[in-house]
C-alpha cells in the first residue's frame, strides 16, 4: 500500500479509490471530491488506518479553501441570475407601460375615452356607444357606461346612463343587442349591494316592476348608484312640482266653473269623490308620493 486512498460509498458496498500522491490528494480535497467525513488512509500519515479526512490538517485546509471558492462561485451565479431576472422584469414593465401609453394615445381623441376610466372593456364600450348614437334623442346626453364582469360570460350585459334614461343592454350571439330602457322619472328605491368581488345595483319602477344588474365591478356599480341617487332626488322634485301645479289648476277650475255655470254640471267639480278619483290617478301615474296622496285624501275626507 503506497500513497493516499479513500473510500467511496456504493449501492452494495464501499469502493476503495487510489492511490494518490500528496499533490493529487490535496487537489481532491480542494475540488470537494472527498468530504470531511470521507475515510482516507496512507501507509505513513495514518499508519495504514482508515481515518476521516477532517483529521488530516493539510487536507482539511484545502477542503475549506475549496468550499469557500465553491460558495463564492455559487453566490456569484445566484447574483447574476437575480440580476437577469430583475432586468427581464424591468423590460416587461417597460413594455407594459409602453402598451398603456400607446392605448392612451389611441383613445385620447376617441369619443369613448371618458367611459374607460373604471376598467371597462374598450371593445365592448365601443360597440355599445355605436348603438347608443343611433337611439339617443337630441335632448339626451350620455353620462356613463358600465360593463358586467361575469367570469363565464362571453357577451356581458352593459348599462348605459343618460340624463333621461337608464338603459340595460343584453348582448346576444352573433353580435345582436337587446335593450330595456327606463325613464329616471319612473325609477325609485335604487340599492347597491357589494360582495367580495363584485356588486349589484337594483331598482324598483313606479309601476311595481323590479330589476337588478349583478356582477358589476365595484367602482362601476358605485358610480351607477351615485348617479341614480341624484336622478331620484330630481325625479321626486319634479313629481312634487307637477302635483302642486295640478292641485293649483284643479282649484282654479273649480272656482271658474262654479262662477260661470254654477248649476250646469251634473256632478259638482268640487265633489269629494271626484277629488279622490283625481288624487288616485295622480298616485298611479307617479306624479305624487304615497305620503302626499294619504295627506290629501285625509284632507278631502275631513271636509265631507
Amino acid at each position: 500500500m503506497s500513497g493516499w486512498y479513500y473510500r467511496q460509498s456504493g449501492m452494495v458496498e464501499d469502493t476503495t479509490v487510489g492511490p494518490f500522491d500528496d499533490r493529487e490528494f490535496l487537489q481532491l480535497a480542494l475540488d470537494g471530491k472527498i468530504a470531511l467525513n470521507t475515510p482516507v488512509a496512507h501507509p505513513n500519515h495514518t499508519k495504514g488506518q482508515w481515518v476521516l479526512m477532517e483529521r488530516i490538517p493539510a487536507a482539511r485546509n484545502k477542503y475549506e479553501e475549496g468550499d469557500r471558492q465553491r460558495k463564492a462561485v455559487k453566490a456569484e451565479k445566484q447574483r447574476q441570475k437575480e440580476q437577469a431576472h430583475q432586468e427581464e422584469q424591468a423590460r416587461k414593465e417597460a413594455a407594459r407601460q409602453r402598451a398603456i401609453q400607446e392605448a392612451a394615445e389611441r383613445t385620447a381623441n376617441s369619443p369613448i375615452a371618458s367611459f374607460l376610466l373604471d376598467g371597462q372593456s374598450e371593445t365592448t364600450v365601443a360597440k355599445i356607444y355605436d348603438r347608443l348614437t343611433q337611439i339617443l334623442t337630441p335632448q339626451e346626453t350620455l353620462e356613463y357606461i358600465a360593463v358586467q364582469a361575469k367570469p363565464i360570460a362571453i357577451a356581458p350585459d352593459c348599462v348605459a346612463i343618460t340624463n333621461r334614461r337608464f338603459i340595460l343592454f343584453h348582448q346576444k350571439m352573433l353580435g345582436q343587442l337587446d335593450f330595456e330602457d327606463y325613464l329616471w322619472m319612473y325609477l325609485r328605491d335604487a340599492k347597491l349591494k357589494e360582495g367580495v368581488l363584485y356588486a349589484e345595483v337594483s331598482f324598483r319602477a313606479t309601476d311595481g316592476r323590479f330589476f337588478s344588474v349583478d356582477y358589476l365591478p365595484k367602482s362601476q356599480a358605485r358610480r351607477i348608484y351615485r348617479i341614480a341617487q341624484q336622478r331620484e332626488e330630481e325625479a321626486i322634485e319634479i313629481r312634487r312640482n307637477r302635483a302642486m301645479e295640478e292641485t293649483r289648476a284643479g282649484a282654479s277650475n273649480i272656482v271658474v266653473n262654479a262662477t260661470a255655470t254654477p248649476a250646469s254640471p251634473s256632478v259638482p267639480v268640487d265633489d269629494p269623490v271626484v277629488k279622490l278619483q283625481k288624487l288616485k290617478q295622480m298616485l298611479d301615474a307617479g306624479l305624487i308620493e304615497k305620503e302626499e296622496y294619504d295627506a290629501a285624501k285625509a284632507k278631502v275626507l275631513s271636509s265631507m
